[in-house]
């Protein structure tokens, strides 16, 4: 049986320059009591002090993302079962479908990437796959960083085929339109250029704690232009913060809570391990 453990949480709200510290991506959290079991230091105390950041600091510095290389088959079941929920067999079903109506390359691969011979035809998937997602097509096709004959063994990755663009997206089950258009996403995603962002992190001392703010600010979106979700760190934080600098406690809030245990194990973890199980 999986044991739970209770853990404490101190949040703590800064104002610098009539600006609130705690902004909508911008908590600060104070990671030296999380896991401790019991109280806390009193909100009072730390209502009452004044943070200042003289043993943490302020940092900036520009990160950059590559896009995520396209789908083989073990790659789109993870995704697949992490983003619709579907079995690794449900996903194989759905795409071997896809396969048998020629909207979808062979679905038995290991390669994530295309051969140098379809380097010219990638233009022409990405435009059917920007038809099957309902956007636009990319600024820029990228589709050297997707082909690599070297590293394809037996069957390139997974994409949709040009003839997919054309189809009745509506008379597909719903199953099989889901996938589509999940592999679809990992094309265009794949030709982007990579996400470039500001990261920002401002660590501040209070009551002998020490607590972490860290924020991203988008500088050029790339590929995550076809993210499927919103990315949690992205955002602005407060302006006029510099080291040394203390700054008054606007509120302070003790959040008490439970661990989880780990989820139960899914076919799609027995087919990320292959090498497990012969």
């Amino acid at each position: 049986n999986a044991l739970y453990y209770p853990f404490h949480r101190m949040s703590s709200r800064f104002t610098a320059e009539g600006e609130n510290a705690r902004r909508k991506n911008g908590r600060i959290k104070d990671k030296s009591v999380r896991n401790v079991p019991g109280p806390i230091k009193e909100e009072r105390e730390i209502r009452e002090g004044k943070a200042k950041n003289k043993k943490g600091g302020t940092g900036k510095w520009e990160r950059v993302e590559k896009p995520p290389a396209l789908f083989d088959l073990t790659t789109l079941q993870r995704e697949a079962n992490r983003t619709l929920g579907y079995t690794a067999q449900q996903t194989l079903d759905y795409l071997q479908a896809l396969y048998d109506k020629k909207l979808s390359t062979y679905p038995r691969t290991d390669s994530r990437y295309l051969t140098d011979d379809m380097e010219a035809g990638v233009p022409a998937l990405v435009e059917a796959a920007a038809s099957i997602c309902g956007v636009d097509v990319p600024e820029a096709v990228l589709a050297g960083q997707v082909c690599d004959s070297a590293r394809v063994s037996d069957h390139h990755a997974v994409v949709p085929t040009a003839s997919a663009g054309r189809a009745d997206l509506e008379a597909l089950p719903i199953g099989e339109r889901e996938i589509l258009r999940l592999v679809s996403l990992g094309l265009l995603r794949a030709v982007c250029p990579p996400c470039r962002s500001a990261e920002t992190c401002i660590t501040a001392v209070c009551g002998g704690s020490t607590y972490a703010a860290k924020w991203r600010e988008v500088l050029s979106p790339g590929w995550k232009v076809y993210a499927q979700t919103a990315d949690a760190e992205a955002g602005t934080g407060p302006d006029g913060v510099a080291e040394g600098q203390t700054l008054p406690v606007a509120a302070a809030q003790v959040k008490s809570g439970k661990t989880t245990p780990p989820k139960h194990h899914t076919d799609v973890i027995f087919c990320e391990r292959k090498e497990w199980i012969g």
